[in-house]
């Protein structure tokens, strides 16, 4: 990033966390199967906490690089998943989320 000169990193929707293409959590309409808990708690464990141990990292990446960074997460908040965009700053880190609902 910093060789490239980047002041801007935009990275794609749910790059941590991982999109859930295809996945149904095996519901049904009418019922849900009990794979699709398996998945689904899958799923939670592999989101992130904002703030937490991948925020602050992106935090230095982005000083370290003096670059600002846009990424897309899925954002686990108690027992509601989010799909979240942060904006980090190299200055003062994470500054903004938007959570897509």
């Amino acid at each position: 990033i910093s060789a490239s000169g980047a002041a801007l990193v935009v990275m794609p929707e749910a790059l941590l966390g991982g999109y859930p293409k295809g996945e149904i959590f095996g519901t049904r309409l009418g019922y849900r199967l009990p794979e699709g808990r398996d998945a689904y708690a899958r799923y939670y464990q592999n989101a992130i906490d904002v703030p937490g141990p991948e925020t602050d990292a992106l935090a230095a990446l982005s000083q370290r690089t003096g670059a600002s960074l846009v990424i897309g997460v899925i954002e686990r908040a108690g027992s509601t998943l989010y799909c979240t965009a942060l904006y980090f700053d190299p200055a003062t880190g994470l500054v903004a989320k938007h959570r897509k609902l």
